[in-house]
């Protein structure tokens, strides 16, 4: 439901508070699995924020190839 309703929100503070919303809700289904399962779960009330330069860092392992249009990653 997020996924398809992002690209009708225009407002960057809905937006913003709709990510927010889906990362707690992921949250809590991790939370819900691991009691299912028995294991130990991720802890903590909010995920760490985390600026341009170190989400670049850690998803460019995963990045094979991007389109021309995109701009330049700082």
């Amino acid at each position: 439901a997020y996924s398809y309703a992002a690209q009708h929100i225009s407002s960057n503070a809905y937006l913003t508070a709709a990510a927010s919303d889906l990362s707690a809700e992921a949250r809590h289904t991790s939370w819900v699995a691991s009691a299912v399962d028995n294991v130990t779960g991720r802890s903590g009330l909010f995920d760490v924020a985390l600026g341009l330069d170190s989400v670049c860092s850690l998803a460019a392992q995963f990045i094979t190839s991007c389109p021309s249009s995109n701009q330049t990653v700082p």
